[in-house]
């Protein structure tokens, strides 16, 4: 932090008066700060992210499709799969340099939340179920982008990890998971100094994140340093003055006048404090300056170039995750069938605010024939996953006529999205018929899959070859037609775990099954911690990812034996490429105490390597990476005891092993935890009692602004109230908007808050008259007309 700027900083606040400090706390319309311009106070804008800008024409959030042309890079779904912190790094600056040169100021990305459940609709936005992983490749795209004077605002903090009910859930989870899983990744993040961090729409622990004190004022002030902006997701603000008193500073979007009065009155009515409302002033103004100061003139973007970075950041992260007696590639030039719609038009972006209208877009098959391949097309499956006897007719011949396959399979775009969960982790009933009729015909079957989160697949074993791009952006056809052709070499790794089926996933007995309370019953067991504990083999394991070549590992060396309190050791392993072409690999290294049950990724390095080559990689570590927090003291501390670093090639695929013991001055007793086995089937008792307390599903009466119109709509009042709400709204739907687009919306609808439609209304639907309709709803006609007539905003 520029110390003189903030000083100059500290002297404009002093000259501005208690209204334009009120005013300066929330947006001055969808997108924009607002401006001061008689103190010169600019106003700056920020945009959408995380994997592409999307920057509206219209400036009103009224139209996800209607956005100026952006790279629309790999979804962070795919990006992770690299396990490379420069690549990422490379796409944050382009991003940014997009940016720069449309005046936009401030970029709303990454996404670092947790992968809980493959059922959240909105996993392809976020990287990883890990948090040294998510924070890692998160803190490298934010040096990325502000390499380039843009700055990245950090999102969505905090366990947010569900899309149905968003607006109102109830995160309830025990510290110890909230300290060592959800809080670790943005910590991480918050080293690199970010320009702004995203507060969530949930509560955690009965308490909206943007009015924690604990969350924003005690951890990210306090104990992490943040000296950034902490700005609210885009109608997150429940009571704005208790959000400040938190330390949330900006509240987006604007046009509305209503929580500037309610600061104003807060602070005359000695609510709030001046100094509080002066320090989220000072942070606003700041992240102001760092943009105009650092804002780069007459910027170019090279569009080319970053179609071709697309294409290169999806070429190293596709995941080979099967590749039976070396089917892959098909590069003997020999016909094969391409089978699937996705093979012409891929599915490589997501549904919601990141949904990136793309400089280019380039197919599968266009990449086929720019390279002379031989195949043969069928179309085998519809767009939403349906087919027909003549559809899978014409594939099955196709295959049988080439004897080998290539088979896309892409999840509907109405499937998963920004706004809904997932119901279920099947393929639709169309694709696995196909894959039926396909399977019976042919054993020489190659798999590649288009989606944004996990499938079941019951078709494992009956193919030979799976691909696995996620959302892989604009240029991901490039990528596969270079990786199944054999000019690239696959060498991502999956960042999360793909259990074989939904109910082996920790959460599932208890996902999105409450009204408002999201219970986070299995705690610090998330993916492959719980697979890894109790020993149940996913279908692919986290960090798994095959290559066209081989490694080996040899030569592991500790440079100590025992590590204590502030200490930190170093290590280092050989890795040779024992294969016949080029290849990268990713070393992963994990800890494990001795006679425990918990392995956690600790650090991670990817190098390429022709063949023969060998090459000593170096890590550290430190005494934080053999902490637990210790939920009596509320601190991170050491353990005690022996442990062993575990060096591999996955989670599951260990190379090497070395034994270091651990020796705390403290050496306290760690804090009674739930065992791995007890996670889907605790008990309400145990689950309260790790929470510290017993959540209560709040019922619909009486009728509040936190109340959905779905709960408005259970009198006859609030019926006709939401009634007319839900048309106005969709009158504001575009009508040529996409079926995903359209889902999303439609079924957000019911889920948004009283309060928030105030927020996301521009203006139109002022505070009051929300009181008031809330009034009439709860059959309180007198009130209501008062409200209307005689507290007037």
């Amino acid at each position: 932090m520029n110390k003189a700027r903030l000083v100059k900083i500290k002297d404009i606040v002093k000259q501005m008066s208690l209204s334009e400090k009120a005013r300066v706390c929330s947006g001055a319309d969808f997108w924009h700060t607002e401006a001061v311009e008689q103190l010169s106070i600019p106003s700056v804008m920020m945009a959408d992210g995380p994997h592409g800008l999307r920057k509206e024409v219209k400036n009103d959030g009224g139209n996800l499709g209607d956005s100026y042309a952006a790279t629309c890079f790999p979804t962070a779904s795919l990006l992770a799969c690299s396990f490379d912190r420069s690549l990422v790094r490379e796409v944050g600056e382009a991003i940014a340099r997009e940016a720069a040169s449309q005046g936009v100021s401030i970029i709303l990305g990454p996404g670092v939340n947790i992968k809980r459940s493959p059922l959240c609709g909105r996993n392809f936005e976020y990287f990883s179920e890990d948090p040294c992983l998510s924070g890692e490749l998160g803190a490298a795209w934010v040096k990325g982008a502000q390499s380039q004077g843009v700055g990245a605002c950090v999102k969505h903090y905090l366990a947010n990890n569900q899309e149905n009910r968003r607006f109102i859930s109830n995160s309830c989870v025990d510290r110890r998971a909230l300290e060592e899983i959800y809080l670790e990744a943005f910590r991480r993040v918050v080293e690199v100094e970010p320009y702004a961090l995203m507060t969530s729409y949930n509560m955690v622990n009965n308490e909206y994140v943007g009015e924690s004190e604990l969350l924003l004022t005690q951890k990210l002030r306090e104990e992490w340093g943040f000296g950034g902006l902490i700005v609210s997701d885009w109608g997150a603000v429940n009571d704005r003055v208790s959000a400040l008193r938190a330390g949330l500073d900006l509240e987006m979007p604007g046009k509305t006048s209503d929580t500037t009065k309610e600061i104003i009155a807060a602070v005359r009515g000695r609510r709030l404090s001046p100094e509080k409302l002066d320090d989220a002033v000072s942070r606003i103004l700041y992240a102001v300056s760092e943009c105009e100061n650092e804002r780069a003139v007459g910027i170019s973007v090279d569009y080319k170039a970053h179609d071709m970075l697309a294409a290169r950041a999806a070429g190293d992260s596709i995941v080979l995750m099967k590749n039976e007696d070396t089917l892959l590639p098909f590069a003997d030039g020999k016909p094969f069938a391409v089978i699937g719609h996705a093979a012409k038009e891929a599915r490589y972006q997501g549904t919601g605010s990141s949904r990136i209208n793309p400089t280019k877009l380039s197919s599968v098959t266009d990449e086929l024939d720019k390279r002379g391949v031989s195949y043969i097309y069928a179309k085998g499956c519809n767009s939403d996953g349906t087919t027909n006897d003549m559809l899978v007719a014409e594939a099955r011949q196709a295959t049988e006529e080439t004897g080998r396959a290539v088979i896309f399979i892409a999840l509907p775009d109405t499937y998963e999205s920004e706004g809904f969960d997932r119901e279920n982790m099947r393929l639709p009933d169309g694709t696995l018929k196909l894959m039926d009729q396909l399977a019976a015909a042919c054993e020489h079957l190659a798999v590649v899959l288009m989606l944004g989160s996990p499938v079941e697949l019951p078709f494992e074993n009956r193919v030979k070859s799976i691909l696995t791009c996620y959302l892989g952006g604009q240029a991901v056809g490039v990528a596969i037609a270079d990786i199944i052709t054999g000019r690239i070499n696959p060498s991502g790794k999956l960042p999360e775990s793909w259990p074989r089926k939904l109910t082996d996933v920790p959460c599932s007995p208890y996902y999105n099954k409450g009204k408002k309370n999201a219970e986070y019953r299995e705690g610090i067991y998330v993916g492959y911690r719980f697979y890894d504990a109790i020993k149940l083999d996913p279908m692919f394991c986290f960090g798994h990812g095959l290559s066209y070549t081989s490694f080996h590992y040899d030569q592991l060396a500790l440079d100590r034996s025992v590590i204590s309190e502030r200490g930190r050791m170093g290590l280092s392993v050989r890795v040779k490429n024992t294969g016949e072409c080029p290849g990268a690999e990713v070393i992963q290294i994990y800890i494990a105490e001795k006679n425990g049950r918990i392995k956690q990724l600790k650090a991670f390095q990817k190098i390429s390597l022709f063949p023969d080559e060998n090459r000593i990689v170096h890590f550290n570590l430190t005494w934080r990476d053999f902490s637990y927090f210790n939920t009596n003291t509320e601190r991170f501390e050491l353990n005690s005891g022996e442990y062993t670093i575990l060096v591999g090639s996955s989670s599951r695929d260990i190379r090497l092993t070395a034994d270091i013991s651990v020796e705390s001055r403290r050496n306290r007793a760690i804090p009674e935890y739930i065992a791995p086995e007890q996670v889907k089937d605790l008990s309400d008792e145990q689950f309260y009692a790790l929470i510290g307390y017993v959540p209560e599903e709040p019922g619909w009466k009486p009728l509040t602004l936190n109340s959905t119109l779905f709960e408005l709509s259970h009198t006859v009042e609030g019926r006709l109230i939401s009634r007319s709400i839900r048309n106005a709204y969709y009158s504001k739907i575009p009508k040529n908007i996409d079926p995903a687009t359209r889902k999303m919306f439609e079924l957000s609808i019911d889920d948004l808050p009283v309060r928030a439609i105030c927020s996301l209304s521009g203006g139109e639907l002022t505070k009051n008259t929300a009181v008031a309709l809330v009034h009439f709803a709860n059959h309180r006609l007198l009130r209501g007309i008062y409200r209307l007539l005689y507290k007037r905003s």
